[in-house]
């Protein structure tokens, strides 16, 4: 998993944690595969970067 702005996202990268809202509900889960309409509506509630999977796993300190 790597970090990624959110205006470098490209459709069909898969989520690799849940993005939470401000209640700490789900907005959207890991697993969710972008799509344009998904990484818009990221924007509009300016989020600038998210995990996403690459094959490798998280190094967690």
């Amino acid at each position: 998993m790597r970090v990624f702005a959110t205006n470098s996202l490209v459709p069909g990268a898969v989520l690799a944690k849940t993005i939470y809202n401000e209640s700490g509900q789900a907005f959207f889960q890991q697993g969710v595969a972008f799509t344009p309409r998904i990484i818009e509506r990221l924007k509009s509630f300016d989020i600038t970067y998210v995990y996403i999977e690459d094959g490798r796993e998280a190094i967690v300190p």
